[in-house]
């Protein structure tokens, strides 16, 4: 999937399940994938690091992410959010 001439990596949070979940991208290729296109794609560690099945696409992709890759902004750093705990 590219934008711009730039590639990205569709990624699913494998343990994000219900309706209304999306797609975030990721800067890169399947072999190397780099930081996400908005800080909801840190899904772990209090936005410290991400866990993703990469290259899959069966919802739709963030609109914040697809907006900054259209546009060619650079990918968000990771930063301290409160993210969801999972059990």
């Amino acid at each position: 999937m590219e934008f711009n001439d730039a590639p990205f990596v569709p990624g699913e949070d494998p343990e994000d399940i219900g309706s209304g979940r999306v797609t975030h991208l990721y800067v890169g290729s399947s072999a190397y994938t780099g930081n996400p296109m908005c800080v909801r794609g840190w899904n772990r560690e209090n936005g410290a690091s991400y866990s993703i099945l990469k290259g899959i696409v069966n919802r739709s992709i963030c609109r914040t992410c697809l907006r900054r890759a259209e546009k060619g902004l650079p990918a968000v750093v990771s930063r301290f959010r409160k993210t969801r705990i999972f059990r």
